[in-house]
C-alpha cells in the first residue's frame, strides 16, 4: 500500500478547502517538525481528530526508522499530549 499517496490524499482533502462548522479540529504540520517542517500557515492544516490520529499512522509507516514521529504517535495513542 502506498502509505505516502494516502497521507498526501488526506492533506489535500483537508486543506485549504475544509470547513466544518462546529467541529472540533486540530492543527497539523504537513511536513513534521522534526523533518524539518515549520509553523508556518502553509505547512499547517487542521484536521478532526480521527483524521489527524490517522495521519499520524500514516506518516509512522512512510518513515519508519524516525523514532520522534514514532513518539508522536504513541503519544496521541496514549492521550499524553
Amino acid at each position: 500500500m502506498n502509505y505516502e499517496l494516502l497521507y498526501k490524499t488526506i492533506i489535500t482533502k483537508y486543506g485549504s478547502t475544509y470547513r466544518q462548522k462546529g467541529e472540533y479540529k486540530e492543527r497539523h504540520h504537513i511536513l513534521p517538525k522534526c523533518l524539518g517542517g515549520k509553523d508556518e500557515a502553509i505547512n499547517l492544516v487542521y484536521l478532526p481528530a480521527r483524521v489527524h490520529y490517522i495521519c499520524h499512522r500514516l506518516l509512522c509507516k512512510v518513515y519508519p526508522s524516525n523514532n520522534q514521529l514514532k513518539f508522536a504517535f504513541w503519544a496521541m495513542s496514549n492521550q499524553l499530549t
